[in-house]
């Protein structure tokens, strides 16, 4: 009984692990993209989109993933003719006091 207990212990430890390795290889797959499309719009479009893509790979040096992505994907619009909005600063996840 004692070992049926250890082995499903380490069978969930083991798939909880196998997940969230799964889940981390998920993040930072859009700069790669990003950097494969063909920018068209405007001229300022086409230096947003430059600029996005620059800020996604500095995001990934950081191992910041996620914000890598976001703006990966900010990139992707712009290139594609999208510029969006500005983001708000409320929008960002800031530490109290670094915003204003």
């Amino acid at each position: 009984m004692k070992n049926r207990k250890k082995y499903k212990f380490m069978r969930s430890i083991f798939a909880s692990a196998w997940i969230i390795a799964i889940l981390a290889g998920c993040a930072g797959l859009e700069l790669e993209k990003a950097r494969g499309v063909q920018p068209g719009g405007t001229e300022f479009e086409k230096h947003l989109y430059k600029e996005y893509v620059d800020i996604s790979a500095d995001e990934a040096g950081e191992n910041d993933y996620s914000n890598s992505d976001v703006f990966a994907l900010r990139a992707i619009a712009a290139g594609g003719g999208k510029a969006g909005q500005p983001e708000q600063i409320a929008e960002r996840n800031l530490p109290a006091g670094t915003a204003g």
